[in-house]
């Protein structure tokens, strides 16, 4: 699962780069991320592992890490750019909590996802009484209310409302990490062998359909099929445990991978002109940053 999650984030990544030129980007990183999270927890539950207070703790140790991030770069920002950071307190207090993300907006889906999670006991026991199929038709018919909703009043009403769009984003959450948890207890036997050559083609032929018919509908097919054929590659052991370690990084990177490329140093970061240049510059700094940022948290966790 680490390698799919840097997969993801490394392709988000270099379609943020790509962007900047004016191409279109090819994924949507979050589906990945509530998929797996689905898959993942499913499995937990069923092994008898899942429970409201663990996930008080692992989400604790997630917001830790979140609010690590913003006492090292905040006041980076305060400098950098003093008519953005840090704001009033009700600001300060908002971005703490993530209820309204406006220093890093890319951290907007961090209190919804949260909220998922904690409630994740109570989905699966719902699939449980109900079924697995009709909660993910269910689910499915939720997300396409709150896809609409989201498209035709965003920006005029709901982004500006968090007390509206938080419950609003539980619900439209629901629909990938249901269907990661369907999978999962589905057990669909996918281990037939492919010729390698045939899972990079897919691969190469489902990023081009995306890029060029990307939408939610199109996004709910690819994610599941592209997580099971990165899984069909082979890997060279340097290349596997290179992955595994930015796997084991990966959202305190995403954490602060905008602060760099977006809101602190962005004429910098692409002063480096090129795509690839720019992915790998942010990707490093990111990565050095991360294992800083996981260290701190490491030792104040251990005091907490």
């Amino acid at each position: 699962m680490a390698i799919i999650r840097i997969y993801a984030g490394t392709c988000c990544m270099l379609a943020k780069s790509l962007l900047q030129n004016g191409c279109r980007t090819p994924v949507d990183l979050l589906i990945f991320f509530l998929l797996l999270s689905g898959y993942g927890l499913a499995y937990t539950y069923d092994k008898g592992k899942l429970s409201v207070r663990g996930q008080v703790k692992r989400l604790f140790k997630l917001y830790f890490h979140y609010w690590v991030v913003l006492a090292l770069l905040l006041p980076i920002g305060c400098v950098v750019a003093p008519q953005r950071y840090p704001g009033m307190w009700d600001t300060l207090f908002a971005n703490a909590t993530g209820w309204h993300t406006t220093y890093n907006a890319e951290m907007w889906f961090l209190f919804p996802y949260c909220t998922v999670a904690l409630a994740s006991p109570l989905i699966f026991k719902v699939m449980d009484n109900v079924g697995n199929m009709q909660v993910l038709v269910v689910a499915g018919m939720t997300h396409i209310v709150t896809c609409y909703s989201i498209s035709r009043y965003g920006s005029q009403y709901l982004f500006d409302n968090m007390i509206l769009y938080q419950p609003l984003l539980f619900f439209h959450f629901l629909f990938a990490f249901v269907l990661g948890a369907f999978l999962y207890r589905t057990n669909l036997e996918l281990d037939r062998h492919i010729p390698h050559w045939a899972v990079i083609l897919l691969i190469v032929l489902s990023v081009c359909v995306v890029a060029t018919f990307g939408n939610a509908v199109v996004y709910m097919a690819y994610v599941p099929l592209m997580v099971w054929l990165f899984c069909k590659l082979s890997y060279s052991k340097w290349l596997e445990k290179l992955l595994m370690e930015l796997g084991r990084k990966s959202m305190v990177i995403w954490m602060v991978h905008t602060w760099y490329c977006y809101y602190l140093f962005q004429p910098q970061v692409y002063s480096l002109k090129y795509p690839i240049v720019i992915m790998g510059g942010v990707i490093l700094v990111s990565y050095l940053t991360a294992i800083l940022i996981m260290w701190i948290t490491a030792k104040l966790l251990n005091i907490v």
